[in-house]
């Protein structure tokens, strides 16, 4: 059957001719519609499928050694120093308020007891005056009454005496309380200091440990490149060279609150933009908490997720294993964790081979030169 034998026949008569172009027509864009239907369904998978990170990391739960064993206790000894610090200083001052106000008091209720006693003493020396009134009733309710208001004045005088002898008591009670806090609080502030002397040591030689893993890893990778280069070896990986470069090193001589100021601001301006934004202290505080670089997590957070703009699952932003988190918040101070308890101090060849297994060298170079614009 030739082609012209193919084409639909149409009626002579020129009302039926129209009416079978129209169906003709029609089948032809029912048959169009139906096709770009199954195109945007088999697409419709791809459109709404979650992006995925650069390199998904399945190492994420190891044990802390010995050395951040002594980070995270030493972060954890100085907090809960200074939070009894602050606790105790609380109490001086409201101890120190305490006893102003009954140094106040005192003198008007010696006073007051004074002249109870006085009073006492005068209704006393001019015959029985308590015994008159019972004695000199004349009728039961007479003696109720006199009973009851002779009981009120000895029950007022002795009373003024009573809140002497108390008030002057719980002066004393309250300074001795306030020798206590001030006392309490000096060991509290050597404590910290200890703490923060303990916890400086073990960053800087996290530090330093990191800083001679990669001078080593440097050495080796120039002698491979050297050996390879003279052999006319073609560079393996993609064609990529061998990283170069380490991460500057982090200033851990100051405390925690000017830590965190510094590197908060650092951040934030990094973040500015993007979903993370004002996370910098989060940041910061996960970074001294742990003794990590301050920089890596942010960093790797562009390298995976462009700053948390294309997370593959809810405020993932580091392809980190297959997690996700209800909050920024939660979801930065764990990956600092999880960083610094598997892979080391700070970036590293050995940790980028861990991290991004694929594709380590281009992973490693994006995320260091990252970590130093912070």
């Amino acid at each position: 059957m030739n082609k012209e034998q193919m084409k639909p026949k149409l009626p002579t008569n020129t009302s039926h001719r129209a009416r079978a172009l129209r169906s003709i027509n029609m089948s032809r864009m029912a048959r169009l519609l139906f096709a770009s239907v199954l195109v945007f369904a088999l697409a419709l998978p791809q459109v709404f499928e979650p992006t995925q990170a650069y390199g998904i990391t399945t190492e994420i739960d190891a044990a802390p050694d010995e050395l951040q064993q002594r980070i995270e206790k030493s972060a954890a000894d100085y907090d809960t120093a200074l939070k009894n610090v602050a606790s105790i200083e609380k109490k001086i001052k409201k101890n120190e308020k305490k006893i102003k106000e009954l140094e106040e008091l005192l003198p008007i209720q010696r006073e007051r007891s004074a002249e109870a006693v006085s009073e006492y003493y005068r209704m006393s020396s001019t015959g029985n005056v308590f015994l008159e009134l019972l004695f000199g009733s004349q009728s039961l309710s007479d003696l109720l009454a006199n009973y009851e208001y002779a009981s009120r004045l000895q029950s007022k005088f002795l009373g003024e005496v009573e809140r002497t002898k108390n008030m002057a008591a719980e002066l004393n009670d309250t300074h001795d309380a306030l020798k206590a806090d001030r006392k309490g609080a000096v060991e509290e502030a050597k404590r910290a200091e200890i703490a923060l002397t303990q916890a400086k040591a073990a960053r800087e030689e996290a530090q330093r440990k990191a800083r001679e893993a990669a001078e080593k890893a440097a050495k080796e990778a120039a002698a491979k490149k050297a050996a390879k280069k003279k052999k006319n070896e073609a560079s393996q990986n993609n064609n990529q060279g061998e990283p170069t470069g380490t991460p500057s090193e982090v200033d851990w001589s100051d405390d925690k609150v000017a830590f965190v100021k510094e590197w908060k601001k650092r951040i934030n301006k990094y973040l500015k933009g993007s979903p993370m934004e004002g996370c910098g202290e989060t940041f910061a505080e996960a970074a001294w908490d742990n003794g990590v670089d301050p920089r890596w997590s942010p960093a790797i957070s562009y390298t995976e997720s462009s700053r948390g703009l294309y997370c593959f699952l809810p405020y993932n932003a580091w392809g980190w294993g297959n997690v996700s988190w209800p909050d920024w918040d939660t979801a930065i101070r764990d990956h600092v964790q999880g960083l610094k308890r598997g892979y080391g101090y700070t970036i590293s060849i050995e940790a980028a081979k861990k991290y991004c297994p694929p594709n380590w060298q281009h992973w490693y170079d994006v995320t260091l030169a990252q970590m130093e614009t912070i």
